[in-house]
């Protein structure tokens, strides 16, 4: 631009972009914990097959990862990926530890192995759902889970935990009775009220999905689609990093 009486050229100052410094997480070894939702299981309906493999033979190769039950779509797998990306520098660990089981004392129990035999900094628990799909009762699991962040608290874990996922009414469910939204509504409840007093984070799977279970969920109704998964890694992505980067 020139000036209207042919005076200087107004000097423009380009400033450079602002570097992203990214602080390092305080806590580095990781272990996803949990049922179904865990293992990363896509079902189907009665003849309509699932939209991909339940459990995918070669899920995608990412360092520092590894799980009891590979699946290329499961959550554990897709939120190492963001914390690799994020955190290129840091040397993180994430063991996907799904235990797709209707028993919710074995899903309890089984958590002693898990803790032992992988020794985590951080547990990220997200189960219940298929017991309480089975028949336990709300209370029943609200008290198995309060059970196993007192476990992993006294190993001086850092603890997150998910609510349940809701139900869609309408899917098959081809391996449940069919159940009611009301039943996780009134866990989710109590759910957040025991993690609020147990020193631990919530991560509110629940509220994410509520109104998008046509996209989230599978045609089974109760287990995540491919977007769904990708959107449980996200939610436990901004949690962890909200609470651990820098601290």
């Amino acid at each position: 631009m020139v000036t209207a009486c042919g005076g200087p050229r107004p000097v423009i100052v380009e400033e450079a972009p602002t570097e992203v410094v990214r602080r390092p997480l305080s806590k580095t070894r990781f272990v996803a914990y949990g049922d179904s939702v865990t293992e990363g299981l896509l079902l189907g309906c009665p003849g309509r097959p699932a939209p991909v493999p339940s459990i995918a033979p070669d899920p995608p190769a990412t360092p520092g990862v590894r799980s009891s039950t590979p699946s290329g779509v499961s959550f554990p797998a897709r939120l190492a990926a963001l914390l690799h990306e994020r955190y290129a520098g840091q040397p993180i660990e994430l063991i996907g530890e799904g235990v797709g089981s209707d028993s919710l004392s074995a899903f309890k129990d089984e958590l002693g192995r898990v803790l032992v035999g992988d020794g985590p900094d951080v547990l990220l628990l997200a189960g219940g759902g298929d017991a309480l799909r089975a028949g336990a009762s709300g209370d029943d699991v609200v008290a198995a889970l309060q059970s196993m962040i007192r476990d992993a608290k006294r190993r001086g874990v850092v603890v997150f935990v998910a609510t349940l996922l809701p139900i869609d009414v309408d899917g098959c469910r081809p391996d449940a009775p069919p159940v009611s939204r009301e039943p996780v509504i009134r866990t989710n409840a109590a759910l957040r009220t025991m993690v609020g007093t147990a020193e631990a984070t919530l991560v509110d799977l629940f509220e994410a999905f509520n109104g998008r279970t046509g996209v989230l969920l599978g045609s089974d109704g109760a287990r995540p689609t491919a977007s769904g998964f990708a959107l449980i890694a996200r939610l436990f992505f901004e949690a962890i990093t909200r609470q651990l980067e820098g601290e």
